[in-house]
């Protein structure tokens, strides 16, 4: 797994490494906190500094998420990741893949 973090490896997304491992098993995880792309937005760097709620972009591998259709494998992540969302994770964008998926796409 792949932790992408541009502060080592900040407490929220060691969290977010945590559940998304414990509930979807992936061969690739990438985790990469974007929150500083947002300082000048509403929602950045104010409520970053406020809540802790942070922007974040993340790559899953999962054989879970075979047989699912996108919108439910993002529902897995956002249950997954439970009340992060809204607290300290502000926004997840989220790339979703079947192994098999990722083996066609060179991952």
């Amino acid at each position: 797994m792949t932790v992408h973090d541009s502060t080592a490896l900040s407490t929220t997304a060691r969290l977010l490494q945590d559940r998304i491992t414990t509930a979807l098993v992936p061969t690739v995880l990438e985790i990469e906190d974007e929150s500083h792309l947002h300082k000048g937005h509403l929602h950045g760097a104010k409520l970053q500094e406020a809540q802790g709620g942070g922007h974040f972009s993340v790559t899953i591998v999962s054989a879970k998420f075979e047989g699912l259709p996108l919108v439910q494998r993002h529902r897995v992540v956002y249950t997954a990741v439970g009340d992060l969302m809204g607290g300290k994770v502000h926004a997840l964008s989220m790339k979703t893949l079947t192994p098999e998926e990722s083996e066609q796409l060179s991952l």
